[in-house]
């Protein structure tokens, strides 16, 4: 059964290349999901998929430029989009 979570990075994050990679993972690890950037330091992530499929875009997405990540937000919940 397929679950779905609420993630939120806030960080220094070049967008261009957290979306392309983004996409690649979430391919590999057939994770669905939509980013929406909120301003400059901020990432708004949905996404949805097997338990073992969501625990593994999450470490995928803590272990992302640790250098520049400040904070992660992980929930369920209400979602707007998926």
């Amino acid at each position: 059964m397929n679950k779905k979570i609420k993630i939120l990075i806030t960080a220094i994050v070049l967008r261009e290349n957290f979306k392309t990679f983004s996409e690649w993972i979430n391919r590999f690890l057939g994770v669905h999901r939509f980013v929406e950037y909120n301003n400059e330091n901020s990432i708004y992530i949905e996404a949805e998929g097997s338990q073992e499929q969501l625990n593994k875009f999450i470490e995928w997405c803590k272990g992302q430029k640790k250098d520049i990540v400040n904070n992660i937000i992980i929930k369920t919940g209400t979602f707007k989009y998926l």
